[in-house]
């Protein structure tokens, strides 16, 4: 029987990690396969406990970590395709789905203010290091390829002292849809905002904002956050119904509890 690879960026804490577990356990409730992880992030605690929590729901997966800066390009791009390669060389998968998750909210400075050592930090991590990556898993033989970016609602409207996080992350959605008009063939690709979550980026905002009421309003937008792991099962069985349209933008609130699109 053929496995599935996940690769998933940004997968040492909040929705990235939720993400990788939910997958393990839903391979582990329909008795598949083994399945096969590369967790990429910046820091490697965090990846060794993502791992952790992995094995034990899903106990006979093969997790590979990789502590890595998807900012720097191109100096990352041989350390994508050598975790890539590792973990794949002569498997032949049933599926491979990648997750494009990371990202960073700063800077949360107004638009005309932004440094632009700044924005190109953020640009390489939402966009550039995200292109890399697609172009090493591109070389992943698998029946099906699935590609999810994780987008934000701020991709389509913008929010004060946000502009750098929006325009990366619409760049990264407008990527993701090119990829799906080009190889229609090949990938399934999904844009998906996956709601205000209770993690550290918003941890961030609401603390570090220069707006006073806008600090204001995001914390009390932490009292009724959506938890990431609520979060990532919407995603597993929107994935799992395969009912979007290829490049779409999928935002959370669009889908009831079960993944189905209502909206």
């Amino acid at each position: 029987m053929a496995s599935t690879l996940f690769v998933v960026t940004g997968a040492s804490r909040g929705l990235g990690r939720e993400v990788a577990v939910t997958l393990g356990r839903r391979i582990e409730v329909l008795k598949e396969a083994k399945p096969f992880f590369v967790l990429l992030a910046r820091g490697a605690e965090g990846l060794k406990a993502t791992k952790e929590q992995i094995l034990s729901v899903s106990p006979n997966a093969e997790v590979l970590t990789q502590s890595v800066d998807l900012s720097k390009v191109p100096a990352c791009s041989d350390t994508l395709r050598e975790a890539i390669e590792t973990i794949s060389s002569g498997q032949t998968f049933k599926n491979a789905i990648l997750v494009n998750n990371a990202g960073i909210i700063k800077p949360l400075t107004p638009l005309l203010q932004v440094k632009h050592t700044d924005f190109m930090e953020s640009f390489s991590l939402s966009v550039l290091g995200p292109l890399e990556l697609l172009k090493a898993f591109n070389k992943v033989n698998s029946q099906k390829k699935t590609v999810v970016h994780i987008s934000s609602i701020m991709a389509l409207m913008p929010k004060d002292s946000c502009g750098v996080y929006g325009s990366v992350k619409a760049a990264s959605d407008a990527m993701h849809r090119s990829l799906a008009k080009e190889e229609s063939e090949t990938y399934r690709v999904v844009n998906y905002s996956p709601g205000p979550m209770d993690t550290d980026m918003m941890t961030e905002i609401s603390t570090d904002h220069p707006d006073t009421y806008e600090r204001a309003m995001w914390r009390e937008a932490r009292q009724s956050a959506i938890r990431p792991e609520d979060s990532a099962r919407k995603l597993m069985y929107l994935l799992e119904r395969n009912e979007y349209k290829n490049g779409a933008h999928i935002d959370i609130y669009d889908l009831d509890e079960d993944g189905e699109i209502i909206r």
